[in-house]
């Protein structure tokens, strides 16, 4: 009835009005075929330990697949028979791939905490998604679990397509379980007594294995007692995916940690300028980048800043760069380099082989803001040529020079310092490209800044975190730490507003004292990741250092030329006290700069002592050098003492890009790492059925 309509009005509009024709038959679909789908599919029923109105998925699945048909038949007809309406039509019911809008969604009662169960008898409300669409209970089929982490959930969901092809050809049951603290998973807060102490991936890490435990003892509604359980995660959800098999091996058969900085602690081995290297490497020619880049970009941070210390020198750069606002005071031009480098770490962890919003959504809440593919390659085009200004001397040591070929300007760098030649403005701007180098490097960096391209021609500067017209509000507390992968960019995350239904809290017993204040609308998932470093000590050192002379591509150094762990660890969780002004309460006092807790718990580099983890790192990736990485295969003791822990190197990988959907554009390394993956989950589930038989026959 709806092509009928679609191809009546078609063809009594003009060709002139045909987006009109589009756009009515759009909405006729939308505002009445899909709302009938979705009475179809829907339904109220009491599933297990579950109460909850959500999706029939078996009725949801056909539902889809109905779609899918549709839109195959209006694609076919569409062309000859009912012209750009029916390819309309199309459009609108096309489903390329599962997303949060195919979830069954429910939530289950946690308590806040799994270990204080006679102090604390609070709970809160934690959110899953499942889908069983490919899962037939009572079959011994695996079960996928994907380990939340520090975003609302939904941002795993849409992305993690790996767990979703594996379990199309699998047949498993699907369930994404959201991390405490973060999305609709949020205790009460304001009104509760240390309302912040129960955020712990300990605690965390309880709440997934409870749930795993949950899952397989509703043998009525799942049948999957004798189910295989895998866990997905990536970046500290692949941190969590390692951990629970390391503390619940009962819970779960085997663990995917993608990008997964477990190795990041003060106490292991990770430079501390691990992250700088990396990115220096995604800017070179072997990463893909021309040949000019890094060392162009190198070369125009030092001459911003030369030119920057003097009157003169800061007026020609107005004069001669497209700046919205007049640089006046050296102040500025320090503020104008982190524009310019904080940015350099996102571009590459999301330089994926496709156009992507999952770095950028973090900031912006925009699924519209999208990188394009191979960020880095784009950003580097910019300042792709030779611009006649190069470097030359030690720049292991930080002691080198950038001048000109005709050595017309010459700047002199030892560490943090500048001298130079008493160049002229005259010999800058008539004698050198001095000026076309440095408006190339404003302009390459708006691959970040500008990618809606909405933003005017001219370089603010001074506004380190829109992301052109996708810009988030942002939030009024102040960033002080660098959290995991998308939340570490200049923008923070808007706080949110929709939590789970409120918990009672628990009262304090003659007192108010540590009774959270802070509105709970105010809570958002910066402040939770960051309480989160502060109540355990998830203190990650790969990204502290830059520009000490081990990467290409950063000045100035940020720290001294004399630092090590042992002046800069301690202190370095000191803004932890910062959230009690804010009303919330709940940290521990003693802060844990070296993670030793973390350490003692979860084993540190003493992987040995585990089994049935897969961890993959991607060489694009800043958090690579935190992870589990080729040395684990080289460790004689550890290769002995246990074959099943792989550690696997994605050439050309951003973070976890193993992890997302499959396209034509991936590159052979993460082919290949997805199909080692594929082959350890299938010998886990084996495994699991194997030794559930032996049982059956034991048994009888």
């Amino acid at each position: 009835m709806s092509c009928l309509v679609g191809a009546v009005v078609g063809a009594k509009f003009s060709q002139h009005s045909k987006l009109m024709t589009i756009l009515l038959t759009k909405l006729i679909v939308k505002s009445i075929l899909k709302p009938l789908l979705w009475f179809l599919g829907a339904t109220e029923k009491k599933i297990g330990i579950f109460h909850i109105q959500d999706w029939d998925s078996q009725k949801k699945t056909g539902s889809i697949m109905t779609l899918k048909l549709l839109s195959l038949l209006l694609s076919v007809l569409g062309a000859a028979f009912f012209g750009e309406a029916a390819v309309a039509l199309s459009s609108v019911f096309s489903s390329p791939q599962p997303s949060s809008a195919n979830c069954t969604w429910k939530f289950i009662e946690q308590p806040l905490s799994h270990f204080e169960r006679g102090a604390n008898k609070g709970t809160y409300r934690q959110r899953l998604c499942i889908y069983d669409g490919y899962y037939k209970a009572n079959e011994s089929l695996p079960i996928f679990l994907y380990t939340g982490n520090e975003s609302p959930v939904e941002e795993y969901v849409n992305n993690t397509g790996l767990m979703w092809t594996l379990a199309e050809q699998m047949n498993a049951l699907i369930i994404f379980a959201e991390h405490r603290y973060f999305g609709e998973s949020i205790p009460k807060l304001q009104g509760s007594k240390n309302c912040i102490s129960y955020l712990t991936s300990e605690e965390a890490l309880a709440d997934y294995a409870s749930l795993t435990n949950l899952i397989r003892r509703d043998v009525h509604t799942w049948g999957a007692q004798d189910s295989a359980i895998i866990a997905f995660g990536g970046s500290y959800g692949g941190m969590l995916a390692s951990w629970m098999r390391t503390l619940y091996p009962s819970a779960i058969d085997g663990a995917i940690a993608a990008s997964a900085p477990v190795w990041g602690f003060p106490l292991n081995t990770c430079p501390l300028d691990g992250s700088a290297q990396v990115v220096s490497y995604a800017t070179s020619a072997s990463a893909g980048c021309n040949e000019y880049c890094s060392s162009n970009l190198k070369a125009s941070y030092v001459l911003f800043s030369d030119l920057g210390k003097t009157n003169w020198g800061r007026s020609l750069m107005n004069q001669n760069l497209p700046l919205c606002t007049p640089l006046t005071a050296s102040s500025d031009v320090t503020t104008l380099l982190s524009y310019l480098q904080s940015p350099l770490f996102d571009l590459a962890e999301g330089s994926y082989p496709f156009p992507s919003n999952y770095i950028t959504f973090a900031l912006t809440g925009s699924s519209d803001a999208l990188l394009p593919a191979w960020a880095m390659q784009v950003m580097c085009k910019s300042v792709g040529k030779d611009f006649g200004i190069s470097i030359s001397g030690s720049e292991e040591q930080v002691q080198f020079k950038v001048s000109d070929k005709e050595q017309k300007v010459v700047i002199n760098v030892d560490w943090d310092q500048l001298s130079n030649n008493g160049y002229s403005a005259e010999t800058v701007v008539s004698e050198t490209k001095v000026m076309e180098l440095l408006t190339a490097t404003l302009q390459s960096i708006q691959v970040w800044y500008n990618v809606s391209g909405t933003l005017p021609s001219c370089i603010d500067w001074q506004n380190g975190v829109a992301l052109g017209a996708h810009a988030k509000t942002v939030s009024a507390y102040k960033k002080v730490v660098n959290p995991f992968g998308n939340a570490k960019a200049p923008g923070k995350p808007t706080p949110l507003v929709t939590h789970s239904a409120p918990v009672e809290p628990v009262k304090s017993e003659g007192s108010d004292d540590n009774v959270c204040t802070l509105d709970d609308s105010m809570f958002d998932s910066l402040t939770a990741w960051n309480i989160l470093t502060c109540n355990e000590g998830i203190n990650l050192v790969n990204w502290r250092a830059q520009g000490v002379g081990h990467d290409k591509l950063y000045w100035p150094p940020n720290v001294a030329r004399d630092y090590s762990r042992e002046n800069m660890i301690p202190g370095s969780l000191a803004y932890c006290g910062y959230y009690k002004s804010i009303g919330l309460y709940g940290i521990p006092d003693k802060r844990d700069d070296w993670s030793m807790w973390l350490d003692t718990v979860y084993g540190g580099m003493r992987n040995m002592y585990t089994s049935n983890i897969v961890y993959s790192n991607g060489d694009l990736d800043p958090w690579m050098p935190a992870g589990v990485n080729m040395e684990l295969q080289q460790d004689k003791k550890m290769k002995k003492s246990n074959s099943n822990i792989m550690s696997l190197l994605i050439k050309q990988g951003g973070h976890h890009l193993d992890l997302f959907w499959p396209t034509d554009s991936d590159p052979v390394s993460v082919k290949e790492v997805r199909a080692i993956e594929e082959e350890q989950i299938r010998k886990w589930v084996a495994a699991r059925k194997e030794a559930t038989t032996e049982a059956s026959i034991s048994g009888n």
